[in-house]
């Protein structure tokens, strides 16, 4: 990648390579100028480093250091010479810069065509001036030519790390048959599974896997734990009653000793794990208890209110006396109570989960790193609406099971289309699916710097109930997501994939290369501020590495739209929303990444700490 000191001359006039058969005569000339940048040059003499760079359009790079003892200056001029190793010209200074190499090291590793374009930098100490051939005459194997003028060059993927680097892990739900070491299998288990529940088979599943990557994933609705059977409300005399009430004590210790004798077996037979994934639906929330009728509805709110804990215990966070019934079962009613009841329950059912499965495993195991699906932190200030357009999220703080956050960013729309969404065709709900996700994903780290997990689904999740649909599926907003998602923070994707198809492993693969290109660093820091808003026809999400900012934009196109084709400028970076509107970013540079796996987005660097992009 160039420096973030870099300057662009566009004032280019010619570049022409050669690569004969005899590979000892390929050569590259290249003139630049005159152009206002290089009329000042800084010296190249020692003890500054200075070197010359020649890149394809696919940031393909060969980089030449230049010995600072042979610089010679010429007046305004300096003039380098190297025959030995090919080098028969370099002049810079006085408005141009001119370069010749004929065999040595160019010939050792050539550029050749088709290139799509060529970049040819010359840099002194910490700053750089580049120009981009892009007016190709020819491009060939043996030959490539161009003429100017010449345009600001990209910035090319993938980009150095500060420090150490990997690759973004990713959980599957059910196997998948590619050996990318960037793919883990849990042993998913549960009691509802009984041939799941052997401790020796999950051990032997788990014992060639690498450390750090090993995980066991327990997925669970079970009625044992949350509606066991001597868990039920009494009475206002204190006879039991057939309807569950949410203190869960025997509950927890059902599961406990479930999980309990599970995990004994599982180290008695030598196993380890470094992760608990958690999939545990088992909600106390307002629809649990209305999808019964009406009459047994009305009868079970009742009996939750007689029990006499209710008075004791919740009634006082609730901060409201109204029968329940009245006011958290008619959610429509304008009160607001069924939210507060479905956060206050959530915060409940997450404390009783803890106790229940993550300290039960860490007795046995050790620490782990662990998460739950949908189990995060929120802020009243950053609340996004859930797919039916319940702002669940605006009472309340949330709570996590285990140690780090864990969001879904499925993009199902249901009835939030009839509010939010109201003015998008359906041609739109593919970004506005897109934009609900990245939302939702945006709520972990603006309430918590608590990391965070992000669950997906396989690319062609037609989604499991015929009103509340993934727009983005079989879209590039699925693989934007994803980009969306890494740079917002996620440390690890788990991935929903029953009935997954080839093309959903390939399109997965495609944007975990892309994603580990550009900010596969482990110092990277994410730059989300606040949520985007609801009616922009844009999504831009940042990540610092270093001294430099990585950000994946992202726009509102029609079906076959690409991102470039609404480029307006390269510097100061913008694109066109349409409506004579634009988002610029004022310091960016457009990064070049090859082959991408989408087309409604692109990539955008620029120095640490720029003002980040706004429309305009």
């Amino acid at each position: 990648m160039a420096s973030a000191a870099t300057v662009d001359l566009l004032e280019g006039h010619q570049l022409r390579v050669r690569i004969p058969a005899m590979a000892t005569l390929a050569s590259v000339k290249a003139v630049i100028g005159p152009d206002p940048a290089l009329v000042t040059v800084t010296s190249p003499a020692c003890p500054a480093a200075s070197w010359l760079a020649l890149r394809d359009g696919s940031g393909d790079e060969r980089r030449i250091l230049l010995d600072c003892s042979l610089w010679r200056q010429s007046g305004a001029r300096w003039r380098y010479l190297e025959p030995a190793r090919g080098i028969t010209r370099v002049l810079v200074g006085a408005g141009r810069l001119t370069l010749a190499l004929k065999g040595g090291v160019f010939a050792e590793d050539p550029l050749p065509g088709p290139a799509g374009a060529v970049e040819v930098e010359f840099g002194i100490g910490t700053t750089a001036a580049c120009a981009r051939f892009a007016d190709l005459l020819a491009d060939a194997p043996e030959r490539i030519s161009a003429r100017g003028p010449t345009l600001p060059c990209h910035g090319h993927l993938p980009l150095r790390c500060a420090g150490t680097s990997s690759p973004m892990p990713v959980w599957t739900w059910d196997p998948i048959e590619n050996p990318d070491a960037r793919l883990h299998e849990p042993w998913r288990f549960s009691p509802a599974w009984p041939a799941t529940m052997h401790g020796d088979a999950a051990a032997a599943h788990l014992v060639g896997q690498p450390a750090g990557y090993r995980a066991l994933l327990f997925a669970s609705s079970s009625t044992e734990f949350a509606r066991n059977a001597d868990d039920v409300c009494s009475s206002a005399e204190g006879d039991p009653t057939v309807y569950p009430c949410p203190w869960l004590d025997n509950g927890v210790n059902w599961l406990s000793g479930q999980i309990g004798t599970f995990l004994d077996e599982f180290t008695q037979a030598g196993g380890d794990a470094d992760l608990l994934l958690m999939d545990i639906e088992t909600p106390w929330n307002n629809w649990a208890i209305s999808g019964a009728s009406t009459a047994a509805s009305h009868d079970w709110w009742d009996a939750i209110e007689a029990d006499r804990r209710f008075g004791l215990d919740l009634a006082p966070t609730l901060g409201f006396t109204t029968p329940l019934y009245e006011t958290v079962a008619q959610w429509n009613n304008g009160s607001g109570a069924y939210l507060v009841w479905n956060a206050l329950l959530h915060e409940r059912v997450s404390a009783y989960q803890q106790a229940a499965v993550f300290d039960t495993a860490v007795a046995r195991l050790g620490p782990l790193t662990a998460s739950n699906w949908d189990a995060g932190y929120w802020s009243p200030a950053f609340a996004v609406r859930d797919y039916n357009g319940h702002d669940h999220h605006s009472v309340g703080g949330g709570a996590i099971v285990g140690t780090h956050q864990a969001g879904e960013a499925y993009g199902r729309i249901g009835y939030i289309r009839d509010s939010l969404f109201v003015e998008r065709t359906e041609a739109q709900l593919p970004f506005a699916s897109f934009l609900l996700a990245t939302n939702q994903i945006r709520e972990m780290p603006l309430a918590s710097s608590t990391p965070f997990h992000v669950w997906i689904a396989r690319r062609s999740w037609p989604g499991d109930s015929g009103n509340v649909v993934p727009w983005l599926r079989n879209t590039d907003y699925w693989q934007e997501t994803l980009f969306h998602a890494a740079l917002a923070g996620a440390s690890a994707f788990l991935y929903w994939n029953p009935w997954d198809q080839e093309a959903d492993t390939t399109a997965l693969i495609g944007a975990l290369d892309e994603i580990d290109l550009a900010q596969g660093c482990n110092e990277r820091v994410g730059l989300v501020q606040g949520l985007s808003s609801w009616k922009q026809a844009w999504v831009a999400t940042g990540t610092r590495l270093g001294d430099d900012e990585i950000w994946r934009v992202t726009l509102d196109l029609a079906p076959g739209e690409r991102a470039l084709d609404r480029l307006l400028t390269a510097v100061p970076l913008s694109l066109d929303l349409g409506e004579e509107r634009k988002v610029v970013f004022p310091a960016g540079r457009l990064v070049d990444d090859g082959t991408p796996a989408s087309a409604v987005g692109i990539w955008v660097t620029q120095p640490a700490g720029s003002p980040p992009p706004a429309e305009s």
